[in-house]
């Protein structure tokens, strides 16, 4: 149902000097105000899938439920804010990924998420560094609801957002404002490929002239179970070749730069396409097929060759364009959109190279995934080819348009970007037209705009230019331009609401130095600019390719982890009459809703909410910083705080279970802990003591000799405090009761530490700065008497965290505080002593136990696990059959590609299957979790497939060098490449790599396992300069391993969970388990060395604990050394989608 809004009156426009237009002897083009009419249709997209969705970790799509949006348009800007409800239907916990398509140019500004009755808003923060505080955020409060929302594509973003409560409604806002480049559509509001909504909701204010000033005008679209089949469009009749607004000094002006019909000849006489087929061209690629045919059919006999590229290259056709109509276009369309995309490879290619033709059309969304990805490698290729003029088909909206524009321009003779939705004859009429040479766009008067040229536009494009003046923007903007064939423009300005226009102004300052930055050849300058890029994107609310939006639960929270909100950028929104500003720290707009923002709550609100999941002693690094607000007052006996392994007594702790091996947690984990881990106490959620959040399913088991309570042994680990040193006004006992409350996490780092060395035992000093908020500024290892420093580095990082009381009368307090660490130092209760003559005490579904009940049953499930069955029992073709489809139906799939890839390998399309997996980079190319998924896969195919899989594990370790698995994967991948030195090297950096405190434990000792093994390989490759090498790895401090080994390893990609391997030898021998990471993407080993390698092992893996992340893309990897630098490998991939059952790898020889 749609209806129109009689016209609102607002003011009038007010009266500014202006200078006159320099008088120069060309054509101008007086504009003149225009008014402006609404007018709804419905069009059909140029793409097909969905714009919006939210997908479970599982790959299931979470339902959307009702959106509900408001648009301002003033041309040239628009401003949507869209309310999306989305519903989890399970009664699970779950992972969410929320997807969403940006209109070109569009530039995202909010995100805000519902958490229980109140709303929070997102932050936009430094790239990383949101992606540190988001995981760390999960890993520490597991059933709170942070989200963190990135650019995944140009046009693309995506946000994680965990957890979706069982049966939950998650609500989400999200708002962007855009330039009105859409030709007669105005603006367009992406619905087509939406499931059926119970609602959707939009109000249109349009911003126009009256006969009495400026005016506006509503238009509200109403619709009840509504499943969306076009996009929304709304056109506005009156309107022009040109529109401006003007706010203070700033002017956005939108023009649409025309040729006469003399100089608009550029004819094809000839045509090299080179046509994209990578998975991002899956959605719609029977479509771009057929438009690519209606091209063809209109050049009839002008000699074409059409080039495929994905990861591969393919000549599809070399003659006439006609020619190409019937086989070569059939082979094309069997090819389907698989593959990354390496579009620097395709340039390069021969087959481009060798072309005849003057003329490149690059088909393609322009997004490079694979091999060199920056817009400076791709153009600089293209300006070694002899094509005069390159032209870009933009296949997608979601497509690359500035870096297009860039190759288009990147010929003697300027192309530009047209698409997506032009075919046949209209679309080689436009590519017959030419180009803008190097056309300069200036504005009169102004001292800053941008563009500053028309680099990559089409004739009749319209182009957006924003501008900053000296003094107050004119009431008639001047824009000119150096090609003498355009005319000038003059166009009046209205005025606007000052963030809009400001938005715009940030977005373009934040597009030219992004540009600066892609063409900046010295490493210094890129970081300058880069922080410069961040800084303003930070300051504007914009999110960027190196900026993120993160929601965390409370302004409690931001606090903790240093994210100052206080003095950022307001937050646009739309009030009854357009956009409104929500102020930051305090309320709304005047006629903003009350609830809009967290923000408007009182701070004692905040506080109540926050502390519901933390864990001892106060609210410590939420509430405030005075001693009443850290101790709570000390009222009770004991109050809340936040803490790794915290005890929540009275009151709403969060409890301990993470804390560390073998400690006690007190948690929800039922009286006496269920699920809890091996030989752990976890207590709560009883009414008796406290009903924390956290609880004994954490890492609170020993596998280590007497590593933990309940470990192989019946030691119990001691952690003493000693006397400390205090020099401040803080007193001692105060000091000595904090630390005492965050003793967990000192013996989190000393478990940690006594899993590598059972014996470890000594004295750790750690000295500290207490600033005047109470916050711990600085921290280091004053002295350590440890054989491990990993210990005394892991607690000295832990006391960073930690929060005290305010100092009385300000100032710092110095700390050296030292801890007494000894593996043997107390006894266990002899209620929880083992008898002598019992086994040892085993967490539930040990993996050393083989017998265990979490091994029994199947691990996967849902098509996938109906797949494996049909396998299973002989019908291979029906499986078949079934994957294409699924594949097919579900393009962006990942689990589907999985299954696809697996049984085109066991048919031997072993190419095809590596286009498959190498889907899974081109559809998440900033997702490192799914670049090493994939580059496992493809390692594993063959030895064809190890470059793509070597150029992706590097890829994702400079996305994500916090994650010391990646670097490890990358290790020996060129290690199986015989690229030793390499690999020794990226194992030198991983050691050097700081990781995360609480993750990765004994990593950076298998690291060091991991380097001599490809010392010995290295050193045994070595047929001259044996000397000068051992000499280097002297100097390096390894020594290359002379024993025989076999080690399996497994790695999976899932945040925060456990994965376990079970390994059963063959015969005589045994091994031991190393790196034992139960919180998330691995390794988890098992070694066997010294004499006690067996001949062979069998080995299967499952889930210890699932959580809510969904299925888990993995691999084990074994490494077999014969003790003489001589090293052979195996791998195995793995879905685990199910928490029970296991995935039976079969056998692996030493």
């Amino acid at each position: 149902m749609i209806s129109c809004g009689a016209t609102e009156p607002t003011l009038a426009a007010t009266a500014q000097d202006r200078p006159p237009p320099p008088n120069l002897e060309i054509n101008v083009v007086q504009h003149r105000p225009a008014s402006l009419v609404p007018r709804v249709d419905w069009r059909a997209s140029a793409i097909e899938r969905a714009p919006m969705a939210l997908t479970a970790g599982d790959g299931t799509g979470l339902r959307l439920v009702s959106v509900t949006g408001t648009v301002v348009i003033a041309d040239p800007l628009a401003f949507t804010e869209l309310h999306l409800t989305f519903e989890n239907p399970e009664s699970r916990r779950r992972e969410g990924r929320f997807e969403f398509d940006l209109p070109p140019g569009a530039a995202l500004s909010r995100l805000a998420m519902q958490i229980g009755k109140r709303w929070m808003e997102g932050e936009v923060v430094e790239r990383s560094a949101g992606r540190r505080t988001f995981e760390t955020y999960v890993h520490d409060r597991p059933r709170v609801d942070p989200a963190l929302l990135e650019q995944s594509g140009a046009n693309r973003v995506s946000a994680r957002v965990f957890p979706i409560q069982p049966r939950e409604r998650k609500q989400i806002i999200i708002s962007y404002s855009q330039p009105l480049i859409g030709g007669d559509e105005s603006y367009r509001l992406p619905l087509q490929g939406l499931p059926e909504l119970d609602a959707l909701d939009v109000r249109v204010i349009v911003k126009t002239i009256a006969e009495h000033g400026a005016s506006q005008r509503v238009v509200e679209v109403n619709e009840r179970s509504f499943a969306p089949k076009r996009d929304l469009i709304v056109a506005l009749d009156g309107g022009q070749d040109a529109g401006a607004l003007r706010a203070d000094e700033l002017v956005a002006v939108r023009v649409r730069p025309r040729l006469a019909d003399a100089d608009s000849v550029d004819p094809v006489d000839g045509l090299t396409v080179l046509f994209d087929t990578s998975a991002s061209s899956a959605q719609g690629y029977d479509r771009e097929v057929d438009r690519l045919g209606a091209m063809l059919q209109a050049l009839g006999d002008v000699p074409v060759r059409v080039v495929a590229f994905d990861q591969t290259v393919s000549l599809i056709h070399d003659g006439p364009a006609a020619g190409a109509l019937g086989d070569p276009l059939a082979s094309l369309r069997a090819r389907r959109g698989f593959g990354a995309s390496d579009l620097h490879a395709a340039l390069s290619h021969a087959v481009v190279r060798t072309a005849s033709s003057r003329r490149l059309l690059i088909w393609s969304d322009g997004i490079a995934t694979a091999g060199e990805v920056e817009g400076a490698a791709l153009v600089a290729v293209a300006q070694t080819l002899h094509f005069t003029r390159i032209d870009a088909y933009a296949s997608s909206t979601s497509a690359d348009r500035a870096l297009l524009g860039t190759l288009a321009s990147a010929a003697t003779r300027a192309g530009f970007v047209v698409g997506p939705d032009l075919a046949g004859a209209e679309l080689v009429e436009s590519l017959a037209r030419p180009g803008f040479d190097a056309v300069e766009v200036r504005v009169a008067g102004a001292d800053w705009s941008y563009p500053r040229s028309l680099e990559g536009f089409a004739p009749g494009d319209d182009v957006v230019v924003v501008a900053s003046f000296p003094h107050a923007a004119p009431e008639e903007v001047y824009v000119g331009f150096s090609d003498p064939r355009l005319p000038d423009h003059v166009v009046p300005t209205s005025d606007a609401a000052v963030p809009l226009v400001l938005r715009a102004v940030a977005r373009a300052r934040v597009d030219e130095l992004q540009q600066q930055l892609e063409h900046s050849k010295s490493p210094a300058e890129a970081a300058q600019l880069r922080e410069h890029l961040v800084e303003l994107a930070v300051d504007n609310r914009l999110l960027t390719p190196h900026t993120a939006l993160l929601v965390l639960e409370s302004e409690a929270e931001y606090r903790r982890y240093g994210i100052q909100r206080a003095g950022r950028s307001d937050i646009l929104t739309v009030g009854p009459k357009g956009v409104e500003l929500v102020r930051r720290g305090g309320r709304a707009s005047a006629s903003a809703d009350d609830d809009r923002l967290a923000d408007a709550r009182e701070p004692e609100d905040a506080i109540d909410e926050v502390s519901r999941d933390a864990g001892v002693l106060g609210v410590l690094g939420q509430a405030g910083n005075g001693d009443a607000e850290v101790w709570g007052g000390l009222t009770g006996e004991v109050g809340e705080a936040l803490g790794a392994g915290g005890l929540g007594l009275v009151g709403t702790g969060r409890g301990g279970g993470g804390g560390g091996e073998g400690t006690i947690g007190l948690g929800n984990t039922e009286l006496i802990g269920k699920g809890a881990s091996e030989g752990t106490i976890g207590i709560g959620n009883s009414g008796l003591i406290g009903n924390g959040g956290g609880g004994g399913t954490g890492a609170g088991y020993g596998r280590g000799s007497g590593a933990g309570f309940g470990g192989r042994g019946v030691r119990v680990p001691a952690v003493r405090q000693a006397a400390a040193t205090v020099s401040g006004s803080l007193d001692k006992d105060i000091i000595r009761r904090v630390v005492r409350s965050r003793i967990n996490e000192v013996r989190h780092c000393y478990n940690a530490g006594l899993m590598r060395n059972p014996n470890l035992a000594g004295r750790v000093e750690v000295q500290f700065v207490i600033d005047e908020r109470g916050s711990v500024d600085a921290a280091s290892v004053a002295s350590s008497s440890l054989e491990d420093q990993q210990v005394a580095t892991c607690i000295a990082n832990a006391t960073r965290r930690w929060r005290f009381p305010k100092p009385p009368g300000g100032g710092s307090v110095i700390v050296k505080y030292p801890f007494m660490l000894d593996p043997g130092g107390a006894t266990m209760a002899s209620s929880w002593r083992p008898a002598a003559s019992r086994a040892p005490r085993r967490r539930p579904g040990d993996p050393s136990d083989a017998n265990g009940a979490k091994w029994a049953g199947s691990a996967q499930s849902g098509r996938y696990g109906s797949l494996r069955d049909l396998v299973a029992n002989g019908q291979f073709e029906q499986a078949q059959t079934k994957a294409w489809d699924w594949a097919t139906t579900e393009p962006d799939n990942a689990l589907a590609l999985v299954a696809l890839g697996e049984l085109l390998e066991l048919d031997g399309q072993r190419e095809l299957a590596a286009r498959v997996y190498g889907s899974l980079i081109d559809l998440h190319p900033e997702r490192a979790d799914m670049r090493r998924a994939a580059s496992a896969r493809l390692e594993a195919l063959d030895e064809s497939a190890r470059a793509l899989a070597i150029d992706s594990f590097r890829k994702a370790v400079e996305q994500r060098p916090d994650q010391i698995n990646g670097h490890r994967q990358l290790a020996w991948a060129l290690a199986k490449d015989r690229r030793y030195e390499q690999a020794f090297e990226v194992l030198g950096d991983a050691i050097d790599t700081p990781i995360p405190a609480g993750r990765f434990n004994g990593v950076k000792a298998l690291l060091r396992e991991d380097r001599e093994l490809i010392a010995a390989a290295w050193l045994a490759s070595e047929v001259t300069g044996q000397l000068a090498l051992e000499a280097r790895l002297r100097a390096a401090g390894v020594r290359p391993a002379t024993a025989a080994s076999l080690r399996l390893v497994a790695n999976w990609e899932t945040d925060a969970t456990d994965v376990d391997i079970l390994v059963v030898p063959e015969g005589r021998g045994d091994g031991r388990r190393h790196a034992d990471v139960r919180t998330g993407f691995g390794p988890e080993a098992w070694i066997s060395s010294a004499g006690r390698c067996p001949e062979a092992v069998n080995a299967r893996v499952r889930y210890f604990n699932r959580g809510a992340m969904g299925y888990a893309l993995g691999t084990v990897s074994s490494v077999a050394h014969d003790g003489a630098g001589n090293l052979s490998f195996h791998e195995r991939p793995f879905v685990l989608m199910n928490g029970e059952g296991s995935v039976e790898l079969g056998r692996f020889g030493a």
